[in-house]
């Protein structure tokens, strides 16, 4: 199986915020579009902490590591730029290695090492829920109840009870 590892963060956070007030939080390694309007540049206080390019609809956050960085957004025609507080979180962060669908793998089949990859998911977000590595073995054989996409997180769940 480790022949199958994948090098891809399972649950890549790429979502989208308005501009706000509270300070925006993130863990290492992942990107966050925050919907600012039409921004003509952005700066970082602390780009090794997190850095943030202009996007169509505002900027691209990319947390590097653990810290606070504040970055000076400037929109077209403003006179002064805006701020927006970057939280890099570490607590939690350590990689736990999970059970990702290699591929797409449909309702009703019966699940093979061919199907299967190692992912790695942050140990703050490792629920009982998610199939560790470690007991890739009982998921192995069992029929799926739910169709998994390639790269997402293989679920007990979604899997039938062992006989």
């Amino acid at each position: 199986m480790h022949a199958l590892k994948s090098s891809m963060l399972v649950g890549v956070l790429v979502g989208s915020l308005s501009f706000a007030a509270e300070p925006v939080k993130l863990f290492p390694g992942l990107k966050l579009e925050v919907a600012l309007g039409d921004v003509a540049s952005v700066t970082s206080s602390d780009p090794a902490v997190a850095d943030a390019q202009p996007s169509k609809t505002g900027v691209t956050v990319s947390a590097k590591k653990g810290g606070h960085a504040v970055l000076k957004v400037t929109k077209r025609g403003a006179a002064q730029p805006e701020t927006l507080d970057v939280s890099v979180e570490t607590a939690g962060w350590d990689l736990v290695p999970v059970l990702v669908a290699a591929r797409d793998v449909a309702v009703g089949a019966v699940l093979t090492k061919a199907d299967v990859a190692e992912g790695s998911l942050p140990r703050a977000l490792v629920s009982s829920s998610v199939v560790k590595l470690e007991a890739a073995h009982y998921a192995l054989g069992a029929q799926t109840h739910v169709p998994y996409r390639a790269g997402e997180l293989i679920l007990w769940c979604g899997l039938e009870a062992s006989k």
